[in-house]
């Protein structure tokens, strides 16, 4: 899901805009994690990335219902926010971490 096949292949079904995000900040008090788009990775605190990392397990799951779901991989940067944000607590973002305003209005069917 993660190729180079959407940016260089236009038979290729576009999806960046689910799966591309400029590079953010996590953080949680004094930790920091940095989630970079050029190489789709995530470094940074120790602790913090653990608690992270134990979230990504790498299996497709339903996020929002009905059907809304993510490959929980640190390649995915929704899945990175979503984990920090919905699991995990005291975790603030740097203003380019991914916006869920757009997908999660009440009444809306997606």
């Amino acid at each position: 899901m993660y190729c180079d096949c959407p940016y260089t292949d236009p038979a290729v079904v576009d999806d960046k805009k689910y799966t591309d995000n400029p590079s953010f900040v996590i953080y949680r008090g004094e930790e920091k994690v940095d989630w970079e788009r050029r190489g789709r990775t995530i470094g940074g605190s120790k602790g913090l990335l653990e608690d992270i990392l134990a979230h990504l397990t790498g299996d497709f799951e339903e996020i929002l219902k009905p059907g809304f779901c993510f490959w929980m991989t640190p390649k995915d940067p929704y899945a990175v926010h979503f984990v920090a944000s919905e699991i995990l607590q005291g975790c603030t973002f740097s203003r380019t971490a991914p916006k869920w305003e757009k997908d999660t209005r009440p009444g809306h069917i997606y």
